[in-house]
This record gives structure tokens, sequence and C-alpha cells, in this order.
């Protein structure tokens, strides 16, 4: 690099932490009073930039180990407790490891959420019903699939049980469901359901 003399020993000293953005704010702030006065400084900093720019092609190209890929996309997925990342494309949820959440918007309902697709907005849930508990009425923004896994619930005026499916187009409307007995279902459902009065 440049040593001009012209430059100060301590601004030359400075230069290199400048371009790599390490000086603290009150350095940098009187680097840049300096820098904007002295073209020799202006000159070496510019001559330092080109030369950062270059280290990234000083050394040999080497290709990343198989295993770095899918090291990196399991480490930047969100971590929840029961969920395990088997394969990029397939994961695990060990419900036993998550505890129940009282129902937002209603009493006697208990959820677990098993997975939310973020892009779609769309939930994956179990959901536990007590004895006589009252879901409220909802408007579908996106295809509602209810499957009942254990007890008895009425949706819409019809019986279900064990086994029975349930399935509700975009736009469709809930009346209010409610459970004859202690119930657990499998809820898929999009996050913007909107209740009604």
């Amino acid at each position: 690099m440049n040593q001009d003399r012209r430059i100060p020993e301590e601004f030359l000293d400075m230069a290199p932490l400048y371009v790599l953005d390490a000086l603290v704010p009150e350095e940098k702030q009187a680097f840049e009073e300096r820098l904007a006065k002295d073209a020799a400084l202006r000159a070496e900093v510019e001559e330092l930039r080109k030369a950062a720019g270059l280290i990234g092609f000083s050394a040999a190209p080497t290709a990343p180990p198989p295993e770095l890929r899918d090291k990196v996309l399991a480490a930047s997925k969100p971590k929840m407790p029961g969920l395990l990342h088997v394969a990029p494309d397939l994961i695990i949820f060990r419900s036993d490891d998550v505890d129940w959440q009282p129902h937002p918007t209603a009493a006697g309902l208990l959820v677990k959420p098993l997975y939310a697709d973020r892009k779609r907005g769309y939930l994956t849930t179990l959901l536990k019903m007590q004895a006589g508990a009252v879901y409220p009425a909802h408007v579908h923004q996106d295809v509602e699939e209810i499957y009942v896994i254990e007890g008895e619930v009425e949706l819409q005026g019809t019986a279900m049980g064990p086994g029975d499916y349930c399935r509700a187009e975009p736009g469709s409307r809930h009346e209010i469901g409610y459970s004859k007995t202690e119930a657990l279902l499998l809820v898929l459902s999009s996050a913007g359901d909107r209740l009604e009065e």
C-alpha cells in the first residue's frame, strides 16, 4: 500500500480498519473528517478497498462437503419442541413433547399445534374438546379438514365419531360445533379463518 508520509501514521493505521468497518464510532467519525479533506488518505482507502475485494479470489475454489447444505438448512429451521428434522424434506413431530394450550377464543378447548405452513398460512393442529364444549361459528379462508380421532362431536347438525372426516371449502361457513363427549380431533385449517359473533 501507499505509505505516503503526508498522511499521519495514526490515520494510516486506521485506514485498513475503516475499510473493514471495524472502527468504533468515535474513531470512524474522526477518520471520515480527515478523509473528507485529505486526497492522499482517500487514495490509500481506495487501494485498500481494491485489495480487500481481491481477497476472496486469492484462495483456490473448493467444493463444500456434500452434507454442508443439509446441515445449514436444518440449522436455519425454527426450533420447536417435539419437532425432529429426519431429512431435509421430512419432519416428525412428537406431540408428547409439547403441552396442550388453551384455545385462544373458546373455553373447554385445548390445542396442540403440530405444524404451521407459514407461506400458505395453513395450520395442522390437534384439538381436544371437553364434553359440552362449543366451537364458535366461523368462515373458512381456505380448505378446512377435520378428522375425529376419539369421542363424538356435532358439526352442522350432523353427528360424527371416530374415523369420520369433514371437509369445508374456502368461503364456506361452519355453524357452532359442539362435543357430545370428550373428543380429540385432527384439524387442518387456515390461520385466516374469521370467527363470527
